[in-house]
């Protein structure tokens, strides 16, 4: 169970506090008040349930995913995109675009996090599609096979040279359940430069997938926010793409990739065996 305290807002702009009350994510506003029968020596606050309120429950949005597409409006190779949504279905409008981008970027990374750990079958069957390298974060180490061609190793100021360098130098990054957090993103002015660029260009950028709505932009502003789970993002993809023949050509990316390995080898440590008598 939890309690949090929120500022709400009445219809007509009149501001009060209200007490979220409830289990398992669902959030229950009760308006706190002061009962004016009580002693005036011993004030007592009551609750009663708020039924009117302008307000959006950001602790409801961020674990109830709505399933949407959001592309906040932009200045795109030249062209002023508008806001736009809609839903991350198989054959929807928005879930086309994104397919479009990744088609188009010749250096993309996927980063895969925490919201990727019950979708590692849907996130290999995605990558290996596309032919895409995959970067783990803390949280998401085990969700890809490092003995995959495409695992990239763990990317951070705590991870593998190999995925920082490919990152900063990807024209699209498909960060899937990972917040972007400044452990992954270093100063964030620097960040994914690359992509940057290529977003102006309309020729890749940043697609954000995560289940809380409010990391939508909150440390990086993405090309594109799928408010969604992981698995649901990459089954909606996987299932989309079955009926495409083409896929992204990143033959130069992945001999990119395998330059840097060999540069900057992930080095497993062996130890001579012996015989000890006991």
């Amino acid at each position: 169970s939890f309690a949090r305290l929120q500022k709400m807002y009445r219809p007509d702009g009149e501001v009060f506090q209200a007490l979220h009350l409830g289990t398992g994510g669902k959030g229950l506003p009760f308006e706190i008040y002061k009962d004016e029968a009580a002693p005036q020596n011993t004030p007592t606050y009551k609750l009663k349930p708020v039924t009117h309120a302008n307000t959006v429950d950001s602790y409801h949005a961020d674990h109830h995913p709505s399933d949407r597409v959001i592309r906040t409006g932009k200045v795109v190779a030249g062209e002023h995109l508008p806001n736009e949504q809609g839903p991350l279905q198989v054959g929807g409008e928005m879930t086309k675009k994104i397919t479009d981008l990744i088609m188009k970027a010749k250096k993309p990374v996927i980063i895969a996090g925490q919201g990727c750990n019950d979708a590692s079958a849907e996130l290999k069957i995605f990558a290996d599609r596309l032919q895409i390298p995959v970067a783990t974060t803390l949280h998401g180490l085990g969700c890809f096979d490092e003995r995959s061609e495409l695992a990239l190793n763990m990317v951070g100021m705590h991870g593998h040279p190999t995925p920082n360098f490919m990152v900063q130098e990807a024209d699209l990054i498909i960060c899937v359940g990972s917040r972007f957090d400044d452990r992954i993103t270093g100063r964030m002015s620097d960040f994914v430069p690359e992509a940057r660029v290529a977003e102006e260009e309309g020729r890749g950028g940043v697609i954000h997938v995560d289940i809380r709505l409010t990391e939508n932009a909150k440390q990086i502003s993405p090309t594109f926010f799928v408010h969604s789970t992981g698995k649901k993002f990459l089954e909606t993809m996987i299932e989309f793409l079955a009926g495409m023949d083409s896929k992204p050509n990143t033959s130069a990316w992945i001999k990119r990739m395998k330059e840097l390995q060999k540069e900057y080898p992930v080095k497993i440590p062996s130890f001579p065996s012996e015989t000890v008598s006991v």
